[in-house]
């Protein structure tokens, strides 16, 4: 027993002896030879009912690299802590270059502050200015890219571009600028009705959904700090989660969750339990609202997608399940619809 406290007692002096700033995700103390960065921000299309809305709480991987007028990206160096020596820099390379922005979604000109840790700091010597981007959710850093810590098609994917912060300021704090953040996916969500046979009907007016897949669906995997660009899963079949043993009403209701995916055409797999039976309706195309031609999704638009199915009449064995989507905006998007036999 003797041994362990000695052991603890020498661990907390290591520990006290150390930076606060050493200790990851952390801010520092005030920091005399340096001059913190401020953020602000803000984030297009959040009227609607995206998984990022206004007032919702974000984390986002934030980038930094100094360069003498424009961004070059090809010479960032990740450094993940700031190392402080008796409250300063020793030199600019113990500056954090990386760091967790945590903020509240707004779409105000002015942007809600982001909370840094660790904080960024302006050059300590030098009049190279400051470049930023960022991307949310936040993830893990590979090369220029920022890896998504879940690839489930339920993260909303967002991208803010570089932006100059300027040099450092000659006196005083530093003025805060904004980081736009924008939806790198298009958001899907499904609702589903039942119409019931005018006569007496082979599921006795009441059916289960068992599940909604999507043919070809591309998850988001990683984006580019640098460009935005994003990395997607391979196509493949996607199940919508939340739809198994789903009740279908009479009126249109959400089945399952809203996803963010790859946009392009949307083409589904939907199967149906009725009257003790399994019904399944593959390869149904989605068009747009009163046309024959695809709906096809868009980036930062989200596409209500309303499936209608209608109960066989006993004496038939024909079963007709109609689709319409329309569009609700991150932006404003194509509606649609469609008749899927």
């Amino acid at each position: 027993m003797k041994k362990v406290f000695l052991s603890m007692a020498a661990l907390a002096l290591v520990l006290a002896s150390c930076s606060k700033e050493e200790v990851p995700g952390t801010n520092p103390d005030e920091v005399t030879n340096a001059v913190a960065i401020r953020i602000g921000q803000t984030v297009k299309g959040l009227e609607t009912k995206a998984p990022v809305v206004d007032g919702s709480k974000v984390e986002a991987t934030v980038l930094m690299h100094d360069a003498a007028s424009n961004a070059d990206w090809s010479k960032f160096s990740a450094v993940y802590l700031n190392t402080v020596n008796n409250n300063s820099f020793d030199d600019d390379s113990k500056r954090a270059t990386v760091s967790t922005g945590t903020f509240t979604a707004t779409t105000g000109s002015t942007g809600n502050t982001v909370t840094l840790a660790p904080a960024l700091y302006y050059q300590v010597s030098g009049s190279d200015n400051s470049f930023l981007a960022a991307v949310a959710p936040k993830g893990s850093l590979d090369g220029q890219t920022v890896k998504m810590a879940k690839v489930d098609g339920e993260q909303d994917v967002m991208y803010a571009p570089t932006v100059d912060f300027g040099a450092k300021p000659a006196s005083g704090g530093a003025t805060a600028h904004n980081l736009e953040f924008t939806h790198k996916t298009t958001q899907l969500i499904f609702k589903m009705k039942m119409i019931k046979s005018t006569g007496t009907g082979e599921w006795g007016g009441t059916a289960t959904l068992k599940s909604i897949s999507l043919v070809d669906a591309q998850l988001p995997e990683a984006v580019n700090f640098t460009n935005g660009t994003v990395s997607w899963t391979t196509a493949a079949p996607f199940a919508i989660p939340g739809t198994g043993n789903w009740t279908i009403g009479t009126t249109a209701a959400q089945a399952g969750n809203a996803v963010m995916v790859k946009a392009g055409g949307v083409k589904v797999n939907v199967e149906i339990n009725g009257g003790g039976k399994t019904y399944t309706y593959n390869d149904v195309v989605v068009n747009k609202e009163s046309t024959t031609t695809p709906l096809v999704a868009v980036d930062g638009s989200s596409h209500i997608i309303t499936l209608s199915v209608t109960e066989p009449d006993k004496a038939s064995s024909a079963t007709e399940i109609k689709a319409t989507a329309t569009v609700t905006d991150w932006v404003a998007g194509d509606k649609g619809s469609a008749d899927l036999k």
